[in-house]
């Protein structure tokens, strides 16, 4: 029987591999606008200060290696709830003169593009559709955005944020991989995420069947299996709601003879994907 992801399923967390905690700590704090809920002398946890939702985690790696040319995460998205969210993130960012890109607008969503201190490229966006339509009804690979001046976007509004809302989350995270059809058949057939589109042979998204959460896959043939300590994603992380749901996946994937680690009392699972990037799945 083919295995499907639990409905409620979402990733809740990305992890990066990075070099110097504090400044990364000062980037997504005081500009992106997330709260230091955990601190330890090589890690760090940001999230939602009121839920105590961890949406990023931070690793000081000892020996870090800046590589180019091999797999990897491309950008993450923040969804932010309503417009006038959006723009106060804008404000705010802008006026630390923190350079950021035109905005990107449809008739689905507004996104604005921007980089931490150590590469890392992210993505904030507002969605204009409500979530139950996503990706299953949209084919985000055909829909062009205009390019709209931060200014003209901004208008006459500047009212700020320091802080993202408490009903931020973690939308689309696109990963670099060496081998497309790999890779779809690893989150596929192994991970039971759903393919919704796959756009000429190079990317595809891959949602629970709830279609809030997406990943996106991008082929690139020069692109070599990811070393163990160099700098950038480090692992992401999918949210169950029950210890059974996990359990289930164990059991799939021992069927399937994949190679993973269960940690039930921790109720914690990691797996590796064809390119030697880490999957793990833990309980809210």
């Amino acid at each position: 029987m083919e295995y499907k992801i639990p409905v409620n399923a979402s990733v809740g967390l990305v992890a990066l591999r990075i070099d110097n905690l504090n400044q990364m700590i000062d980037f997504y704090t005081k500009v992106i606008g997330l709260s230091l809920l955990k601190r330890t002398e090589r890690e760090a946890y940001l999230g939602i200060d009121s839920s105590n939702k961890v949406l990023i985690s931070l690793r000081r790696v000892q020996h870090p290696e800046i590589v180019k040319n091999e797999t990897g995460m491309a950008s993450f998205s923040i969804v932010l709830p309503d417009n006038d969210d959006f723009k106060k993130c804008l404000v705010h960012i802008n006026n630390l003169g923190i350079k950021l890109s035109d905005i990107y607008q449809n008739g689905y969503y507004d996104i604005v593009k921007l980089i931490d201190p150590e590469g890392n490229h992210i993505v904030l966006e507002f969605k204009k559709f409500h979530s139950d339509l996503d990706v299953k009804d949209i084919n985000l690979f055909d829909i062009n955005a205009k390019k709209i001046k931060l200014n003209d976007y901004l208008e006459d509004f500047n009212a700020k944020s320091k802080l993202l809302p408490s009903s931020a989350f973690l939308g689309w995270i696109n990963i670099f991989v060496s081998n497309l059809s790999k890779s779809i058949k690893f989150y596929h057939d192994q991970l039971g995420l759903k393919v919704c589109f796959n756009h000429d042979k190079t990317a595809a998204i891959l949602t629970t069947e709830n279609e809030r959460r997406q990943i996106v896959l991008t082929e690139k043939n020069d692109l070599s299996p990811r070393k163990t300590e160099v700098l950038g994603l480090d692992y992401i992380n999918f949210k169950f709601n029950t210890a059974l749901e996990l359990t289930q996946l164990a059991n799939h994937l021992e069927n399937g003879n994949n190679e993973y680690k269960y940690i039930k009392e921790d109720g914690f699972l990691f797996v590796i994907d064809p390119d030697d990037m880490n999957v793990s799945f833990s309980i809210i």
